[in-house]
């Protein structure tokens, strides 16, 4: 069993340390639900849309990696259980479910857990993800359509803020000094 040091040097189990992972993921998204004024905008517009949007359309999972690793988070999927891996959607940090799948069902938001460790990148992977369901609820955004997709990305990149000039130097995207842009 290996053992976690987390900050001021506290030991816990690496049981302990993933299902932390998670309990963390969940009280985030609760706190953004509530708390950020775009994310309430937008799950207002989209319950006058007919699609009430709350934190049980939220789930936190590990990465198909962390399954498939045995990494898996003890409260979402048990620990060494790697049988479900294939069924985890596969994304890098978060996604929106354009189809019912087998851990979510159609207007869903998947964050992968051991992805998104900060309150900030969960906030602005539901941003991102909401844009998408605000575009599914509208009805103009057809599944099977790569145009529409493109289309949705375009739109939610921008209006989520993952377009914002910070976002881009933390990901390696903008140098201010040689001026590459995005």
């Amino acid at each position: 069993q290996f053992l976690y040091f987390i900050g001021g040097g506290d030991a816990m189990s690496a049981a302990d340390f993933l299902n932390e992972i998670h309990t963390k993921c969940v009280d985030h998204v609760r706190d953004v639900l509530e708390h950020v004024n775009t994310v309430s905008y937008i799950t207002g517009v989209l319950e006058q849309l007919g699609r009430p949007f709350t934190a049980d359309n939220v789930k936190c999972v590990p990465s198909r990696e962390a399954i498939a690793s045995g990494r898996a988070a003890v409260g979402a999927v048990p620990a060494g259980d790697t049988s479900i891996a294939s069924t985890v959607p596969n994304m890098t940090e978060a996604g929106y479910m354009w189809t019912d799948t087998t851990i979510a069902r159609r207007g869903d938001i998947v964050l992968h857990e051991d992805q998104l460790r900060t309150r900030e990148d969960i906030e602005r992977s539901l941003r991102h993800e909401l844009i998408h369901a605000f575009d599914d609820a509208r009805g103009y955004v057809e599944p099977t359509n790569c145009y529409h997709h493109a289309c949705s990305e375009i739109r939610a990149a921008r209006l989520s803020g993952d377009c914002f000039v910070s976002q881009e130097v933390k990901r390696g995207n903008i140098d201010l000094f040689s001026g590459r842009s995005c």
